[in-house]
Parts: structure tokens; C-alpha cells; sequence
């Protein structure tokens, strides 16, 4: 049997030529329009048509080929039974496909060798009408992407298959981030590893059976924060870098804002230099990867070090790890390299300067009011010494206005300021800023931040979204994939693991009775 193009190729690379041309004029000829634009809407709505015909006409004019028998995968002999029809939703529009069916009772279900020949997805939707439509979900909701594709392609698709197309296609993610992907050569000598937490709303039935519904307020009161039912996805991140060392006062004059326009021009100006030179910025991620796992962070950090070792097989860099001083994330991070007995590859856990900084900015608010004239500067003192890495100094300086001043500080005052030395004496062994910047080592957490927001938040926390645990990690396993720059290597391999899945067996399913 001749090997023709699989039809979500075909779809994709009909080209035009002098028969397309005159049928497009031809339309124009028949209905001429004012407006520019109810013209252009013609012609669109013409090539889909003619698209769709042209298609059509390619599976009309595949050749009738209708051995007595096939054999099955299993190596069994199925006999001919009759000609079946399949309809085929492509970008165009439904076409329908002709082709031989074969069956027998003892062996279950029938086999349409062609179904195999031209790779036909297991439903109706083609894999060119899937791909534009999952590139629209992992951006969009449902209905506004079903509205997107209905503008663009004139099909409604209904969500409820859609959500299925969608569960379908993200089965394969964690395979091909376990087998397929590869790293690039320009890797830095050093991996970066961060995590953190995002809650997600969920449907009411999923509600722990232990947990029974709080009764409603009739009003939130005042600090009250609409919750509702969330559970957290862990969101991980992984990076290597070339390490560049800052001294604590180029720290502090970037992380207190004091950078001149002049500073700031010539900083930009230095950034795109190295960007045409081809070079990564000091310390700029190289080959980020993010994740988002609905199924605890045991199961998230086991998948994180696999994929770190994946894109270090040998073993030999170091690494570091950001958080944001959350003990439960660093504890059961700690308990996967213990596992692993990676112990030693470890160089630092580094708490997010930006979260020590924010304290120091509650602690000098207490002390000086918002607008008090001594409030920045303390800040700023205090903030050097930390990037110094004297915390121990800070947290003394701070007990001793406790002490001292004990009398003349209100109770609020002294809460904060207690609040702020536990929390500093909780995270000293992560807080060695001086070591840090002396390695080169990058010392905030704004790649997780930002993946917690533009992975997860954007996407599933809109007004209104409620998701089931199926649901949602479906859709945050297809949106990492799209974010990370792997769309159209996972799609491929989609579709080839869909083939193994369907077609398991090419040779002995195709071959003809002898």
C-alpha cells in the first residue's frame, strides 16, 4: 500500500496554485463587497472551503484496497467484513474518510488498516485542530478559547470533548521531560533550584470528607480573606547560571532602589551588548524549566531531581536551592538529597533577600512610622549588615531596642519587632549573604515568584474557576510545557506516542493474508 502523508501534515502544507486563485476570484466575482475588510472575510471563508474540498478530494482519490484478511497485532488472521465510514474534524471543516474495516468475533475489536496508514487520531479531531486548540486553552478558559477557534476556523467545539482532548494530551508530559528532553550545550556550571506553593481553587466535591463546611458570614469582617477551597500546587524551577560576584554595598544600592537614570541606562546598555555578543547575562537563568505538581511535594521534588540529574548525568555541579523561607519546602527538599545522598552537591540554601528585606522594612515601620524621616536609613544600615552576612548583629541590635526601650514601645511595636528576630533566628543558616555574594550566586527567588504568578495564577485563579485535581494538573502540565519552549517537541512526541498506543504493532497490523 503507497505510504501517503499523515492528514494533520496535509492539512497543514496545502500550498496554493492556479486552480485555489481562480475559485478565489470566482467568489469575488459573485460577491463584491464595499469594505475592504467584508472582503478579506470572503476570501478566508473561501480558502477554509476550498480546503476543505481539496482535502477531501486527496482521501476520495486514496486507492480501494480491500485485502481478505489482515493480521492483528497478536499475529491473528481478521477477515474482511465491509466499508466504513469515518468523518475527520480538520481545520477546514468535517470531511469524511472511506476505509476497509475488518473484524471477527473471537478476536474482539475491528482494525481499518488505513486509520493506521494516514496516523487518524483515536477521536475525531484532527492533530492539526488540536494543537491550535490546546495552544489556546493553556492561555485562555474554555469557553473563551472555544470562542477563539469558532472566529478562526468556523467550528464549535463543545467543552466537554475539549476538556477530554485536554487530559489526553497532557498525559505524556512527564515522559518526555523524563526521556525526551534534552539540554543545550551552553549550560552554566551551576544549578539553581527553587520551589514554592500556589494555592488553586477547587470544586466543593473534592472537600476532604474530615473537613466539614464552615458555616457562611453574612459579612467578611474586617482582615478576612476570601479563601474559599484551595489546595496548593507546588511549583518548582530549575536553572544553571555563570556564577558573578557583587560586594554588599552594589547590593544594597540595587535592592534600596538608589540607581541613577544614568546607572540605569548604562546597566541596560551592557545587557544588550552581551545579548548581540551572544552571551547570558551574569547570574540570568540558562534553560529554565518550570512545573507545577497538584500531588504533594514528596512526589514534586522527586520529579525536580530527576530532572536535574537529567541535565547533569555526571553529577558534578553544584548546587543551590531558593526558597522563601517556607520550613516545610526546605525540610522535604532536604529529605530527596538525603535520599539521593546529594548532600554534598548542596553549596547553599539561600533564603530570598527580598522576604528578609520586607521584615527589615515592617521592623523600621514599627520603630519610625511609615514616613519617619530614620526609617530608610535604618533599613539600609541594617540591610548591609545583612548582606554582609552579619545577622547575628542585626538580630542583636534589634533584641537590644527590645530591651532597652522596653517601656516606651507599645505592645504592637514589640510584637513586630519580636516577630522579625524569630524569623531572622529561624533562617540565620540561610541568610549567609557575605558567602553568597562573594561566589556569585543569585540571592532572590523571582523565578519562582514569577512562575507562581504566570504559571499558575494567571491561568487558574481567575474569577469565578473552580477545578478538579485532574482538571487543573492537565492544564499545568501543558501550560509548563508551552512556558518552558517545548510545545512543538512534546506535540511531536504526543503524537507519536499516540501512534505507539494505537498502532502498536505497524508491520503485522498492515500485512495482507498470503
Amino acid at each position: 500500500m503507497t505510504n501517503f502523508l499523515e492528514l494533520h501534515q496535509i492539512e497543514t502544507k496545502i500550498e496554493s496554485s492556479d486552480n485555489l486563485l481562480c475559485a478565489l476570484k470566482q467568489q469575488l466575482n459573485k460577491k463584491r463587497e464595499d469594505s475592504l475588510h467584508k472582503t478579506e472575510n470572503t476570501i478566508y471563508s473561501t480558502i477554509l472551503e476550498i480546503g476543505k474540498k481539496v482535502l477531501q478530494e486527496h482521501l476520495d482519490s486514496l486507492p480501494e484496497t480491500s485485502e481478505d484478511y489482515v493480521h492483528n497485532p497478536q499475529g491473528e488472521k481478521i477477515p474482511f467484513k465491509t466499508e466504513s465510514e469515518r468523518e475527520y474534524l480538520s481545520i477546514f471543516g468535517p470531511v469524511k474518510i472511506k476505509r476497509a474495516y475488518y473484524w471477527k468475533k473471537e478476536c474482539g475489536e475491528g482494525l481499518c488498516p488505513l486509520d493506521q496508514q494516514l496516523n487518524l487520531p483515536e477521536g475525531k479531531f484532527s492533530y492539526a485542530l488540536q494543537d491550535m486548540t490546546l495552544r489556546l486553552i493553556v492561555s485562555q478558559s474554555y469557553q473563551e478559547a472555544l470562542t477563539t477557534i469558532d472566529k478562526i476556523f468556523k467550528i464549535r467545539l463543545w467543552p466537554e470533548a475539549v476538556k477530554a482532548m485536554v487530559m489526553r494530551a497532557a498525559t505524556y508530559v512527564h515522559s518526555f521531560y523524563k526521556e525526551i528532553k534534552k539540554y543545550e550545550d551552553t549550560e552554566g556550571p551551576i544549578i539553581a533550584v527553587t520551589m514554592d506553593c500556589k494555592g488553586i481553587p477547587r470544586v466543593p466535591a473534592e472537600r476532604s470528607p474530615d473537613k466539614e463546611p464552615k458555616q457562611k458570614k453574612a459579612r467578611r469582617e474586617k482582615g478576612d480573606k476570601r479563601k474559599g477551597l484551595r489546595r496548593d500546587a507546588v511549583v518548582t524551577s530549575h536553572f544553571t547560571f555563570h556564577p558573578s560576584p557583587r560586594t554588599p554595598e552594589e547590593m544594597q544600592k540595587s535592592l534600596m532602589r538608589w540607581h541613577t537614570d544614568k546607572e540605569k541606562t548604562e546597566y541596560a546598555e551592557q545587557k544588550k551588548e552581551r545579548r548581540e555578543a551572544g552571551q547570558s547575562n551574569l547570574r540570568e537563568p540558562i534553560n529554565k524549566q518550570v512545573h507545577a505538581a497538584m500531588d504533594g511535594k514528596e512526589k514534586a521534588f522527586e520529579r525536580l531531581a530527576d530532572q536535574v540529574l537529567r541535565r547533569n548525568v555526571s553529577q558534578d555541579k553544584k548546587l543551590i536551592v531558593l526558597i522563601d523561607g517556607a520550613s516545610s519546602l526546605e525540610n522535604r527538599f532536604q529529605e530527596e538529597m538525603a535520599k539521593r545522598k546529594w548532600e554534598h552537591r548542596v553549596d547553599a540554601y539561600i533564603l530570598d533577600i527580598f522576604h528578609a528585606t520586607e521584615y527589615l522594612w515592617e521592623c523600621g515601620t514599627a520603630l519610625y512610622g511609615e514616613k519617619g524621616p530614620r526609617r530608610q536609613q535604618w533599613v539600609a544600615d541594617k540591610l548591609l549588615s545583612i548582606l554582609e552576612g552579619k545577622i547575628s548583629y542585626v538580630i542583636g541590635a534589634i533584641r537590644q531596642i527590645l530591651t532597652k526601650n522596653k517601656r516606651d514601645l507599645k505592645e504592637s511595636q514589640k510584637t513586630m519587632l519580636e516577630k522579625v528576630v524569630t524569623y531572622f533566628c529561624n533562617h540565620k543558616h540561610m541568610m549567609k549573604y557575605g558567602e553568597y555574594l562573594k561566589k556569585g550566586y543569585p540571592i532572590g527567588t523571582g523565578v519562582i515568584e514569577g512562575a507562581c504568578g504566570s504559571l499558575v495564577k494567571n491561568r487558574t485563579d481567575r474569577s469565578g474557576m473552580k477545578w478538579t485535581h485532574e482538571g487543573v494538573q492537565a492544564i499545568l502540565n501543558l501550560r509548563a510545557v508551552n512556558q518552558n519552549g517545548d510545545w512543538d517537541k512534546y506535540f511531536a512526541h504526543y503524537i507519536e506516542m499516540e501512534r505507539q498506543r494505537l498502532y502498536q504493532s505497524p508491520t503485522e497490523f498492515l500485512s495482507p493474508g498470503f
